[in-house]
This record gives structure tokens, C-alpha cells and sequence, in this order.
């Protein structure tokens, strides 16, 4: 669907090396969706969220949208002006076709990840090193919105702004870093990250950065999220990048001292006390985590056990709050990585396991694993079989796929008193 080899679905633009819509799958361009979808743009469905465009005549804020007609005047600017060229979050697909690279080994799955990657890197590059959220289909950046770069679908404007590029574009960083063993693809990301950071302001001690672009500039100021950098730390190990981290640490709320609750969609969320453990500044998290995922467990198998909802009003979060299975800890803990992105990412980690006797992957049982330390070429983990009778073998691969090399392994083994 996305190299462009199926004549019934020619997503893809291999001369323009973009994605010709949106929304798009085994049909083609789904430009029939904002049609359908977006031809008025309800107040009562978006009015949590910021405007699409500010320079709609009438709509100034979103309480305009309850004025008559004025749904229907947005509704057909965004049909019109997204319905059409491909968008930054489509970077995300860069994970489905690296997945189909890690099963088939076929390099054309390589070469689209790689070529659509480096065709927004140049994008960015033409738009003065601030990535564009929108392309149109000759190619040009902001074709459909009067040229302007911000404006596109899920794009620096409308919805959620930074946090829908951030994932998109780390996602496809990490995909290229992984298929080429070239680091350098970390910079795409990264850059951004810098320049919110340049255009941020310090309050109290706490960093506050815009999270938002539209016709009157920046916008959405507020506290940075750990996990974009953290992916991008756990990629790359270098100090510049753990300096960001710590510069980006919230104050205020103290989210690298403690695990706090909270919700988030795929139950992520405390990458800075993770990564504080990592640096022996927060040596109590393995126990705190591992108390707030059970908790989470138990929280939400009680919510199902009592759950009254009429099935017909179930919306697109109804497993969000409802999915009992909660890895975030595990994975920190036990692989040494960040939890996937939710929007796209791949599993990027340390370490991998696979049981030796049942011949599958996963820590064969009653075993536990503690990665305390990671570091450019070197984790420290902790292996404890938790079994009073029987021994467990268990396989250590490097790297989720198997993309890193063990060059040289020291151990120390305790058994137990007798």
C-alpha cells in the first residue's frame, strides 16, 4: 500500500516521493473521507481542541463555531485545504514497512523507509530547519494552505500539535537508524526538539516550550514531555542528549523524583524517573513503578468487573481505559528501553530474551531480570532465578532485532545460602 507496487492502491508518489492523502489504505487516496468525515466541523466534537486555521473570516475563536454557518465555513476549509497531499504524520508508516523489512529481509522495504525518511529531512532543510506538517501533490510545501508550512493534517495547528510530529518523526528516525546503522537520522528529531527549546521560556525553574504553530506564531507553552527525548537518548547515548533530558525536567510537578498516576493512552509516561533510576538518582523506581503497574492492573479489571456502559456509546477509547495489560516497567526494566511510541513506533531496546527450554521468546519462568545500568557500549544487568529447586537457561540477545553485538561479557554469580 505504501511503496506504490499495488496499481489498486497508489498511495505513493515515487517521483514526488510522497503519499498522496491523509487518509489512505487498500483503496487508494482517501480523499473521499474529508468529504464525508469533515464537511462540517462540529463545535460540540472539537471544542477541546485549538482551531484548525485562524484566518477563517468570522471564526476567531472556537466559540465562534457556534455562530450560523460557521461549522460549515471551517468544515469546507479543511476539506479543502487537507483533503489533499500528503502530511508529516504520515511518517509513521515508515514502522510497517520496516516491519515488513524485518520479516522478509526484501531490500526495497529498506530503500522506501529510507528514501521517504530522507524526503522530509530535505523538506525540512527548503523550510529554513523547522519540519513542514504539509505537502501538497507537486511536491510543494503548503500547496494547499496558501504556502504556509503549518496547517496540515494532525500538524503543528490542529490537534494536538508537537506531540503527533514528535512521534511520527522519531518513529521514522529510529526506523532509518535501524536499518542503516546510521545515527545520523536522530538528527531530524532532534532538531526539532532544539528549536521548540530555543523558542521556549524558563519559569521558576521549569522549561516551557510551544507546542503549537499558527498564523499568529508560536503557541501552547508548557512543560515538555521526557519521552521524545528520551527515544532519541536511548538511540544515540550521547551526553549532549542526556543534557537536554535534564534540562527538559519539569520542576514544578518533580517527575524525575517520583511515579506519579496519570493517564495516557498506551500508559507511558514516567521516562524521566526511568531515566533518573538509570543515572542512580532515583534507586527506589523498580519498586515504585512495578507497585503503580499492578496497581494499574488491578484499577482496571475492577473498572471492567463493574462496567455499566451501554455498548452502543463505546467510542475509539473504550480499550484505552480498559486494557488491563500495562508494560511500561517491564520493558524499562527488563529490556532497557522506552516504552514504543504509541502513535507508530517500533520497540527500540537494549536487551532481548528468549527461553531456552520452552524455545520461545520472554524470560523463561521464575526468572527476573533488573537492567541498573545503560550506557554507549556497555548495560549492567542483574539476572535472578527465582526457582528454590530448578536451574533456567535463558538466551540474551542484543538489541530487540538483533541490531546490536555483544563484543565482550564480564559476569559475577551468587547462589543462593544454603
Amino acid at each position: 500500500f505504501y511503496i506504490g507496487e499495488d496499481p489498486e492502491a497508489p498511495n505513493y508518489d515515487a517521483d514526488k516521493k510522497l503519499i498522496r492523502c491523509a487518509h489512505n489504505g487498500s483503496m487508494g487516496p482517501a480523499y473521499r473521507n474529508f468529504e464525508k468525515h469533515y464537511t462540517v466541523y462540529r463545535y460540540a466534537q472539537w471544542k477541546p481542541w485549538p482551531l484548525p486555521f485562524h484566518d477563517i473570516p468570522g471564526i476567531e475563536k472556537v466559540e465562534d463555531l457556534q455562530k450560523p454557518g460557521m461549522e460549515e465555513k471551517m468544515g469546507q476549509a479543511l476539506v479543502e485545504r487537507m483533503g489533499r497531499g500528503d502530511v508529516a504524520c504520515n511518517l509513521a508508516a515508515t514502522s510497517m514497512v520496516t516491519n515488513a523489512y524485518l520479516c522478509s529481509g526484501d531490500d526495497k522495504y529498506r530503500d522506501w523507509v529510507v528514501e521517504y525518511t530522507e524526503a522530509w529531512i530535505e523538506r525540512t532543510r527548503q523550510n529554513n530547519g523547522i519540519m513542514p506538517d504539509n505537502v501538497g501533490l507537486s511536491g510543494q510545501i503548503g500547496e494547499q494552505i496558501d504556502g504556509k508550512w503549518y496547517g496540515g493534517y494532525y500538524g503543528w495547528t490542529w490537534p494536538h500539535g508537537w506531540h503527533h510530529l514528535s512521534d511520527a518523526s522519531i518513529a521514522a528516525a529510529e526506523n532509518a537508524s535501524l536499518l542503516t546503522s546510521d545515527l545520523r537520522y536522530m538528527d531530524f528529531p532532534r532538531s526539532q526538539i532544539d528549536l521548540l527549546m530555543r523558542e521556549g521560556v524558563v519559569k521558576g525553574e521549569t522549561l516551557h516550550a510551544p507546542h503549537f504553530h499558527h498564523d499568529k506564531g508560536w503557541d501552547g507553552y508548557g512543560p515538555m514531555q521526557a519521552y521524545p527525548m528520551t527515544h532519541i537518548w536511548c538511540m544515540s547515548m550521547e551526553p549532549e542528549d542526556r543534557a537536554r533530558l535534564d534540562k527538559q525536567r519539569n520542576h514544578d510537578a518533580g517527575n524525575w523524583q517520583k511515579v506519579g498516576s496519570h493517564f495516557s493512552k498506551h500508559g507511558a509516561g514516567h521516562e524521566a524517573a526511568w531515566t533518573a533510576y538509570l543515572e542512580g538518582e532515583y534507586p527506589e523506581y523498580p519498586v515504585d513503578i512495578l507497585r503503580h503497574n499492578h496497581a494499574q492492573v488491578h484499577q482496571r479489571l475492577a473498572f471492567m468487573r463493574d462496567d455499566q456502559q451501554d455498548p452502543s456509546t463505546y467510542g475509539d477509547w473504550y480499550l484505552q481505559v480498559r486494557n488491563p495489560i500495562t508494560v511500561e516497567g517491564l520493558i524499562q526494566l527488563t529490556m532497557g528501553g522506552p516504552l514504543f511510541l504509541y502513535n507508530g513506533g517500533l520497540l527500540m531496546a537494549r536487551l532481548r530474551y528468549f527461553d531456552a527450554e520452552r524455545r520461545r521468546p520472554g524470560l523463561p519462568p521464575d526468572v527476573a531480570a533488573l537492567v541498573e545500568t545503560l550506557e554507549d557500549k556497555r548495560a549492567v544487568l542483574h539476572l535472578v532465578n527465582l526457582n528454590p529447586t530448578q536451574g533456567r537457561e535463558v538466551l540474551i540477545q542484543a538489541g530487540v532485532f538483533g541490531e546490536h553485538r555483544f563484543t565482550r561479557v564480564a559476569y559475577q554469580q551468587r547462589r543462593p545460602i544454603s
